[in-house]
């Protein structure tokens, strides 16, 4: 069948070498809008962005199911400058502590919803 994604991103590259038909899309919800009316069989969307729509609207957490194991799993980093490091190592560890314990806040995924809309 026909998956969509996010049109741009890499996980489009990786479905077509694998042979699936892609529908490139502008959004996640949109791909969602589409999986429910038929339009696509299955969506290919990041893990955060497609865990907030599945919580976020009624609709999608009725129709659609979330399948694991994940697609693929793609390591995305935060940088830092050698030279920020080097002048402020200390403030350096506690902005990679900081990011990590916003990422597993539950309340992140709440506050989320005036970013991924």
């Amino acid at each position: 069948g026909k998956v969509g994604a996010p049109s741009g991103y890499s996980i489009v590259d990786d479905l077509r070498k694998r042979g699936l038909k892609i529908d490139e899309g502008p959004s996640t919800k949109k791909d969602f809008q589409k999986l429910i009316i038929g339009r696509l069989d299955a969506v290919a969307a990041l893990e955060l962005t497609g865990d907030f729509y599945l919580l976020a609207d009624p609709e999608f957490q009725q129709k659609i199911a979330k399948v694991l194991p994940l697609i693929v799993m793609k390591p995305y980093y935060f940088m830092l400058s050698h030279q920020f490091y080097d002048k402020n190592p200390g403030l350096a560890e506690k902005i990679f502590d900081i990011i990590a314990e916003i990422r597993e806040d539950p309340n992140f995924k709440k506050m989320l919803k005036d970013y991924i809309q």
